[in-house]
């Protein structure tokens, strides 16, 4: 594992958890709100800029050259994409902190539109999203990707996955607000029944069935997209060698991103645009039936934890990522 390259994608997280956890106290104190507001404007003008400065590096073309070399030797970037994104991204940021958007908002999902920390929630969920979204452009696209010789190693696919973990802790106030007890309530924590795990279970069947047909007709229709999608695969989990290194990843995603998208974010943002975010998360499969299916599966994660907790999404989440890794690649 390249230790240094996993140190830098968990430092790009400590900005978005630094205000995060700021943001806890802006509703009590004014100068906290203030502040909270400042940074947030600060991170948005810096995204602003930085979509701003790789437009202009789009058109002059012996310094993208150059830069394109330093960045990614031999692949070329689309600085323009990410540009754009970038721009877009911003603008939308900072459309959530006007109150009067907030307040149309609140119409359709439980937010309060005065709370400094829910404009906080939603300007942060749309930064980190549209960053997110932005990589593919720069990178040239999927099929670029896709061609990389390189692998995401096993222990970068779990670092990766802590930062998601820290901002649904952070962001439900934990040991700031809440404590341990009020923190697992909030993220919608308790113990299963066994109808619960049945139904958990069946639905893991339906979801796999699901998939496992929107591949089938994928691949015969499409065989070109299917494989450019499924060597992308290869680039991003081919770090997982084994049974347990499967289990183990398939756990972890569970747990962290249940906690983040089911836990923290749908009791405030609803299911649908929970479910938006959640696909835009998985950004990596581009616009293909892959981001179907994580649509879909979103849509039915959201339904089950509004059915019973954020245990059983954990369980159905790890369910499916589990059989993803190890069942799928031994079907026809």
């Amino acid at each position: 594992m390249d230790i240094s390259a996993t140190l830098i994608g968990l430092l790009a997280y400590l900005p978005f958890l630094a205000v995060a956890l700021l943001a806890q106290w802006s509703d009590r104190y004014r100068t906290v709100r203030w502040l909270t507001y400042g940074i947030v404007l600060l991170f948005d003008a810096l995204i602003a800029l930085g979509g701003s400065l790789t437009l202009l590096v789009g058109r002059h073309q012996e310094l993208r050259r150059l830069l394109s070399a330093q960045v990614v030797a031999g692949v070329p970037l689309n600085w323009d994409g990410f540009g754009l994104v970038a721009v877009g991204t911003a603008l939308l940021a900072l459309l959530f902190l006007l109150p009067p958007v907030r307040r149309g908002l609140a119409r359709l999902i439980p937010i309060d539109p005065e709370s400094c920390l829910h404009a906080t929630a939603l300007a942060l969920a749309v930064m980190a999203t549209g960053l997110n979204v932005a990589q593919v452009p720069l990178l040239g696209g999927l099929d670029v990707l896709a061609g990389s010789p390189a692998t995401v190693a096993f222990l970068d696919l779990l670092a990766s996955n802590l930062p998601i973990g820290l901002m649904a802790l952070v962001g439900v106030g934990f040991l700031v607000r809440r404590t341990l007890r009020e923190t697992g309530k909030r993220l919608g924590l308790r113990r299963f029944t066994w109808r619960e795990v049945g139904l958990t279970a069946g639905l893991a069947l339906v979801i796999l069935t699901l998939y496992y047909g929107i591949d089938w007709v994928w691949r015969t229709l499409d065989p070109e997209n299917y494989a450019m999608v499924e060597a992308l695969g290869e680039v991003l989990y081919g770090g997982v060698t084994s049974t347990w290194r499967a289990i183990v990843v398939g756990i972890v995603a569970g747990v962290t991103e249940e906690l983040l998208f089911r836990g923290a974010l749908q009791p405030r943002f609803g299911l649908l645009l929970t479910a938006l975010l959640f696909t835009s998360a998985h950004v990596q499969y581009g616009f293909t039936p892959a981001t179907l299916e994580v649509f879909g599966g979103a849509l039915l994660l959201g339904w089950l934890r509004r059915r019973t907790h954020t245990g059983a999404c954990i369980l159905l989440h790890a369910l499916y990522d589990v059989a993803g890794l190890l069942v799928f690649p031994l079907l026809p």
